[in-house]
């Protein structure tokens, strides 16, 4: 779709996963052979393949910058800051990746995987002190995520988390989301 998905153009294609770029450009993962997927971008007039493949299940990309996309998969995450036209370079794996993870990017270009967070494009990666449940609020800069006690909020961008349970008594947090 190109007019906000009022009107959509089918085609033909496996699309695994998409994620959409800060100028609105569709970028669709399309699942090739075994453990490969192709990068490609999506719009009225079809899709086009960027030329770029890898053992990917995930793209993600970055919300004001146009070029700045992570793909990650089962055991690897890669990341480029030229959109399309790559390199993309190969992140460090964080601690305990062991399947599947789709990455989110922040404003600030901290990249969540999993567990982890990489405030380095991924050559490190820190505990994010969170589960596996997590969501952002982009209006009130807030994260969240699943506590021992219910909802963890962070105002520090997941650094940090306080208990935010009022009214939660007995409750049991298996996810989040943001509406």
């Amino acid at each position: 779709s190109t007019d906000d998905g009022d009107n959509f153009t089918a085609i033909t294609l496996s699309v695994i996963d998409v994620a959409i770029t800060a100028d609105t450009t569709i970028l669709g993962l399309v699942q090739g052979s075994y453990d490969n997927a192709s990068l490609y971008t999506l719009s009225a007039e079809g899709a086009v393949d960027t030329g770029v493949s890898g053992a990917w299940s995930h793209v993600a990309t970055h919300p004001d910058d146009v070029n700045f996309w992570v793909v990650s998969g089962s055991t690897t995450a890669s990341y480029t800051a030229n959109g399309a036209t790559g390199p993309f370079t190969e992140m460090v794996d964080p601690e305990g990746l062991s399947h599947a993870q789709k990455a989110v990017i922040r404003p600030s270009g901290r990249i969540y995987l999993g567990n982890e967070y990489s405030d380095d494009n991924g050559t490190a990666w820190a505990n994010g002190s969170f589960r596996n449940w997590i969501t952002f609020d982009d209006v009130n800069g807030y994260v969240y995520t699943q506590s021992d006690r219910g909802v963890g909020r962070s105002d520090d961008d997941g650094i940090t988390y306080t208990d935010k349970i009022t009214g939660m008594t007995g409750v049991t947090v298996n996810d989040l989301a943001q509406d």
